[in-house]
């Protein structure tokens, strides 16, 4: 006579047998450049780094490849002069504040060689924040070579080019607002 699961014990164990249930997400609470560092280390599908408010280094997601539910990284005050995610999917950065400086290539934020990436509820700023964008050089967002990547309901301040798209597909901007920008996308 065949075995059936009864209705609860077959949610309980769904998840496990999937391998990404809600039960597996884990919770980091960073406030330090080396708790972060370590947390995006560890970090797995579904999981969340909180950063505490404050000024940390620039973030940089190098070669983390994800699949599943995303990583969000949160942190509302939590500010870093600039940001990389370069060869790496499943991440989202939500509520923190990148701008002051630029990466190497002129950039606030450059996603490069990545897929599945989101950026919402963010500032994305210059680095004079004084409502005159010709003292602002650089590019808000650079992407190039990307797909899957949602830029949603952000603010861009005090720059001379918002966002530049290169060769990339699947790029969703809405619902962002533009200030004191000398060129838009």
């Amino acid at each position: 006579m065949p075995r059936r699961l009864s209705a609860p014990l077959l949610f309980a164990v769904l998840p496990a047998l999937m391998g990404c249930g809600s039960a597996d997400a884990r919770n980091f609470a960073v406030s330090s450049d080396a708790q972060l560092g370590s947390a995006i280390s560890a970090a797995r599908a579904g999981d969340r780094i909180d950063i505490a408010p404050g000024t940390y280094a620039p973030l940089i997601i190098s070669g983390r490849k994800l699949e599943g539910a995303p990583v969000v990284i949160s942190g509302k005050g939590a500010v870093f002069p600039n940001a990389q995610i370069l060869g790496s999917s499943g991440w989202t950065l939500q509520g923190v504040e990148i701008g002051g400086s630029y990466d190497q290539r002129g950039r606030i934020l450059r996603i490069e060689n990545s897929q599945a990436i989101r950026i919402t509820d963010s500032l994305i700023r210059g680095q004079n924040i004084n409502n005159d964008p010709w003292d602002d050089g650089g590019i808000g967002i650079g992407l190039r070579n990307t797909d899957d990547v949602e830029v949603r309901n952000n603010r861009f301040r005090e720059m001379k080019v918002a966002m530049q798209v290169s060769t990339s597909r699947k790029v969703t901007v809405a619902g962002n607002s533009f200030a004191y920008i000398r060129e838009g996308l």
